[in-house]
């Protein structure tokens, strides 16, 4: 036995220094194997006396090497090694802390299995999964397309020293991809090899990256179109082409030509991924439901036509799953048009969601100029070679000719000129006959002109163009020239026939309408183009010590003026501004008309800021000067935005630019009033357009919620029905007021799909409502301008939500404004009317607030109006407040409709609209908006005190 423990001792410092063990090990296994000498010792000297020497010996080196270990040096030894394992774990812990708070996602992956062992919180939400859930998938799940090249990289990962690194889609739980950057790296865990996966959300940088390729890519389109414009002399093969250019060139998953057969769209041509596709739309341009199709409104509405999210279209339902299928999810469709008309119309398929942002829209609209032109020419051209084969049979037609006609030999000289080229020119035939036609230029520039288009025909094409000629008697024209070659029955050109017309009265039309592209056809005033070339020169004369003002005025309501007097005396109301605005300035200053009641004011050289003050000042006492139209005197204000050269730039687009933001901000400050550029305002700009951003990822993940405010009957106490109202909750667990959201949701046009969820969960709310108190509440919802103006039918989403949600149609009242109405009353009538028809109640909000007049009010299909809450705030003290409420109460019982009073927050307001005879109220005094929960919980507590 002692000698066990000395060969066990001479292996373990063999592995310390051979094998490389560590030392913790060394020490560990010498503990254990000193122990089990010393009770190996002790037993042999108990049952072995004989072996006392013996085991005298061994015992003593034992524990001499005992006392070796127990020294202060050894003890300090473990002691670091003790440290240092408890410093391991602490790192340990700290690297799985900060791996729970990366912001990368980082999942653990097992090599053999492919299964995911673990995830950070970071890396499940980026997946749309919790940790729970994803733990029980596999790389296979996560990555279906590319699973084995995935299968590879781990692999190669978990068998190497070093980094692996690749880029690969990735699918998210809701079904969406993103394109991420995986470094993969082997790890050590419980004695077993992982692969440790970080990964990087690539998908905003290679979708800006994909825009731009595309961009590139119809760039080439329209390059290679135009090529095969010059080339090709037929429809029918001219439209293959585009077609496989448009595929081919664009990238676009599918593309194809429609034209018409009587009312029904065919396809006249197809490349890239159809698969049976195109055959099964079956499209008829007069059946109600494809009225909104994009190749349907390109016929119709000649225009380009963009759908960046067709297949999530309601009326594209028929066909949702076959374009999914296929890939497709945006669609351009591009009219070519033969004169007036759209004779075809080319449809482009692209994978991309967005694909055709307004870049893009305006290249596809100049591609739908060059394809028309294109077919203007091929017909032409056709046209013009049936007119040769004429006039080659008819010659005697040639002298009758309206226009000047002269044959001229394959060299050049005139061999024949008809009657109507001496009324022109003033020469006799024999005056002209074996001479050049370069006598009638005038001056060597034009001689030299026409010897180059001569050459340029003894190639075999044909002159389309303009001279300066000279009559006889000296007196100058402009002549329009058709200069084409004759060829002989094997091709050879033997003459040429020139046609030309006296047009110097319609060049100088011409001059004129190019001198009218630059003014405004209404006011005279320079155009939106002349009026940056004058910031453009304004800013390069500027002295050092000067400023440029560049004023953005815009009209206040005047839309109210178009609308109530109609566009002539708008017009008229525009002039007189524009006299009064040219009135205003100095000489070199410049005013112009850019948009409908928009007006630009350059002040070419200003010495201080306070001449912009006294001229802004001028001009709104101006303005507001009474016009009178049609025995009617009007009275407008405007809003004024203010940029100076060179404190906000020196740009003439971004100065117009920063003045039309000023004139914002002067507008939704109350109008009437002038505010200059300052980085606050456009810092607050910024603020919109990251609310913006945020506003979009709250829509797309539904991160809102619905609060119900309780509407209460005025006789009898009881609650009668609830207001559905939109709330957004922020990262601190408060809320985002709708009156910063809404507005960035409606210009962002985001507040129709909004909107459309609010109303889904409200009739889903309510029904959950009746089954929790017992009791059915009329539930109140806002539509936006977005949902009753430009979603489409707004009457059959709303028969749709109540079908789903099993909602009696009498328990939904929807709200609309008066500014809603104003823009069309007729047709704001007619759905009002359609959707009482279905059996909803329909109430105006925030009532006296708008614009509507009272003769427009007599006629609205309304059961309710809504007294907005800033009439109650002081009816018990003010006497316009309660003037104004009594006056709604009054006017809604007299129409039979009832009357709702918002805000009321104490009980003498209360007791002042039961004196008027009031129908209903909300607002704090009862209950604040409440969620669902608290809603059931306030019902039931008023149930049980009634």
């Amino acid at each position: 036995m002692p000698f066990g423990f000395w060969l066990g001792s001479v292996s373990l410092a063999a592995l310390y220094f051979g094998l490389g063990w560590n030392r913790n090990k060394v020490v560990a296994s010498f503990f254990i194997l000193l122990l089990l000498a010393c009770a190996a010792n002790a037993f042999s000297l108990v049952v072995l006396p004989e072996n006392l020497v013996l085991g005298v010996v061994s015992l003593s080196c034992a524990l001499s090497i005992f006392l070796i270990l127990i020294l202060p040096p050894s003890i300090n030894y473990f002691r670091q090694l003790i440290n240092l394992e408890v410093l391991a774990k602490e790192s340990l812990q700290y690297l799985t802390s900060m791996s729970q708070q990366a912001y990368e996602g980082i999942y653990l992956v097992d090599p053999v299995d492919f299964h995911y062992v673990d995830v950070n919180p970071s890396g499940a939400k980026a997946l749309g999964y919790n940790r729970e859930d994803l733990i029980q998938l596999s790389i296979d799940d996560i990555h279906p397309e590319s699973n084995l090249l995935v299968r590879k990289k781990i692999r190669e990962a978990s068998q190497s020293n070093f980094n692996v690194t690749f880029q690969v889609w990735a699918q998210r739980r809701d079904g969406s991809k993103i394109y991420v950057e995986l470094v993969l790296s082997h790890v050590q865990r419980a004695g077993r090899r992982f692969v440790l996966a970080t990964g990087r959300d690539l998908t905003r940088w290679i979708r800006k990256n994909e825009q731009i390729s595309q961009m590139n890519r119809l760039y080439a389109v329209l390059s290679q179109s135009n090529r095969a414009i010059n080339q090709v002399r037929d429809e029918a093969v001219l439209m293959s082409r585009i077609s496989e250019i448009a595929t081919a060139e664009g990238a676009f998953i599918m593309a194809w030509v429609a034209g018409l057969e009587g009312s029904l769209v065919k396809p006249v041509v197809i490349s890239g991924r159809d698969r049976g596709y195109v055959d099964t739309l079956k499209i008829d341009i007069n059946d109600p439901g494809f009225v909104k199709a994009p190749v349907v409104r390109a016929f119709t509405e000649k225009k380009t036509i963009c759908n960046n999210n067709f297949i999530a279209e309601p009326s594209f339902s028929p066909w949702r799953e076959r374009a999914k299928e296929r890939g497709f999810v945006s669609i351009a469709a591009i009219p070519i048009r033969r004169g007036e008309d759209v004779c075809y119309v080319l449809a482009v398929y692209s994978e991309q969601e967005d694909a055709f942002d307004q870049k893009m829209q305006s290249l596809l609209a100049s591609l739908s100029d060059d394809l028309s032109n294109a077919i203007a020419h091929i017909e032409a051209e056709k046209n013009r070679g049936e007119i040769e084969k004429r006039l080659r049979q008819l010659s005697s037609a040639v002298d009758q000719s309206a226009d000047a006609i002269l044959i001229m030999s394959a060299e050049g000289q005139i061999e024949y000129v008809n009657p109507r080229f001496k009324a022109i020119s003033g020469y006799d035939e024999a005056d002209v006959i074996g001479l050049s036609p370069e006598l009638l230029c005038d001056g060597v520039s034009e001689v030299e002109r026409y010897r180059q288009v001569l050459n340029d025909l003894s190639g075999g094409r044909q002159y389309r163009g303009e001279f300066r000629y000279r009559r006889k008697n000296g007196e100058t024209f402009w002549s329009k020239d058709v200069i084409s070659p004759i060829r002989s029955s094997a091709g050879d050109i033997v003459q040429y026939v020139a046609t030309f017309e006296d047009y110097t009265a319609l060049r100088e039309a011409q001059n004129k309408i190019t001198q009218l592209a630059f003014y405004d056809s209404v006011t005279g005033l320079p155009n939106k183009r002349l009026v940056l070339d004058r910031i453009t020169q304004a800013v390069s004369n500027l002295l050092p010590d000067g400023l440029v003002a560049v004023l953005f005025l815009d009209m206040d309501k005047f839309k109210g003026v178009n609308d109530s007097l109609g566009h002539k005396a708008g017009d008229y109301m525009l002039t007189e501004v524009a006299h009064r605005l040219s009135g205003c300035v100095r000489q070199g200053d410049t005013v112009a008309r850019i948009g409908a009641d928009e007006f630009v004011l350059v002040l070419a050289s200003v010495g201080h800021i306070g001449e912009v003050f006294h001229l802004v000042e001028d001009i709104s006492a101006r303005i507001q000067e009474p016009v009178s139209i049609e025995e009617t005197q009007l009275s407008l204000t405007c809003s004024i935005g203010v940029t100076l050269c060179p404190i906000d730039g020196s740009d003439p687009e971004d100065l117009v630019r920063k003045a039309d933001m000023a004139m914002f901000h002067a507008k939704s400050s109350g109008r009437n009033n002038v505010q200059f550029f300052t980085e606050e305002m456009n810092a607050k700009a910024l603020s919109i357009l990251t609310l913006e951003r945020k506003l979009r990822l709250a829509v797309q993940e539904q991160a809102f919620e619905v609060y119900y405010q309780p509407q209460v009957s005025l006789h009898t106490g009881q609650v009668t029905g609830v207001e559905a109202l939109l709330r957004w909750p922020d990262e601190n667990g408060g809320m985002i007021s709708p009156a910063d959201f809404i507005p960035v949701a409606e210009e962002a046009g985001l507040m129709a799909k909004l909107g459309a969820w609010a109303l889904q969960r409200a009739c889903s709310d309510a029904v959950k409502l009746y089954d929790r108190v017992g009791f059915s509440f009329k539930m109140a919802v806002n539509l936006s301008a977005s949902q009753f103006q430009h979603s489409g039918d707004i009457v059959s989403q709303v028969g749709e939500v109540l079908e789903q949600t099993g909602l009696p149609a009498a328990m939904l009242q929807l709200e609309v404004t008066e500014s809603m109405l104003i823009e069309d009353m007729d047709a704001a009538c007619e759905i009002l009317e359609q959707l009482r028809r279905i059996g909803v109640t329909v109430a105006i909000d925030d009532f006296g607030t708008g614009y509507s007049s009272l003769n427009y009010i007599t006629k609205l299909p309304v059961d309710c109006l809504k007294i907005d809450k800033s009439f109650i705030s002081d009816v018990t003290e003010s006497q316009g407040g309660s003037a104004v409420a009594m006056t709604v109460v009054t006017l809604g019982n007299k129409l039979g409709m009832k009357v709702l009073a918002e805000g009321i927050e104490t009980a003498e307001q209360l007791a002042f609209l039961q004196s008027l005879g009031c129908d209903e109220y909300q607002g704090y005094y009862y209950a604040k908006p409440l969620s669902f929960e608290a809603l059931v919980s306030c019902l039931s507590d008023s149930r049980k005190g009634h």
